[in-house]
């Protein structure tokens, strides 16, 4: 069977190290994921991010960052930023479920806002050369969501990464979560 193996990130856990670390005494990861940026609504990255991504401190890794907004302008922002540095892939996090991201329409609380959606992707897509990849749930509040979300991704040309919480003994999720999985 063959598999590729990718690491999510954890906030204040999987930086530089944690991948260097990880890639010197195990091994077996073929892509990781960067802890997301998050700009707060400064245009200003801060020095953690930066050091995060340095290429030098990512040697002979495949290193995918990640931002977190509800914001164009700060997509774009991290989009050119990224692209200097020379990566050609940005992760747009629209997965994580903890309430402080979700309270402020960002993370998977961002999933119901289909209009905000398009507009990131139509302008990130028009604007920057960056190949767009998202990680995303099933929903906030119902699986529904990710059905009304599905029209707008169809148009752009997208790396879809289904993510959810655990995954208790519900056959409904886990029978959805598959079929997501299926169809990115």
């Amino acid at each position: 069977m063959d598999f590729t193996l990718l690491s999510s990130p954890l906030q204040g856990f999987t930086d530089f190290r944690f991948r260097n670390a990880i890639n010197t005494y195990f091994g077996g990861i073929d892509t990781y994921y960067s802890p997301y940026i998050r700009l707060n609504g400064k245009m200003v990255i801060k020095s953690s991010y930066e050091r995060d991504l340095l290429p030098e401190n990512n040697l002979g890794l495949e290193v995918i960052p990640q931002v977190i907004t509800n914001d164009a302008e700060e997509f774009l922002f991290v989009a050119k930023y990224v692209r200097e540095l020379g990566y050609k892939e940005l992760n747009w996090n629209l997965g994580c479920p903890y309430p402080m991201v979700t309270k402020s329409g960002m993370g998977s609380g961002l999933i119901s806002n289909t209009e905000k959606i398009n507009t990131i992707l139509e302008r990130a897509h028009a604007e920057t050369d960056i190949i767009v990849s998202m990680k995303m749930r099933l929903g906030y509040e119902t699986t529904q969501e990710i059905l009304d979300v599905f029209p707008i991704l169809d148009q752009y040309p997208l790396k879809i990464l289904p993510s959810t919480r655990v995954l208790e003994n519900n056959c409904t999720k886990w029978c959805a979560f598959r079929c997501f999985s299926s169809l990115s």
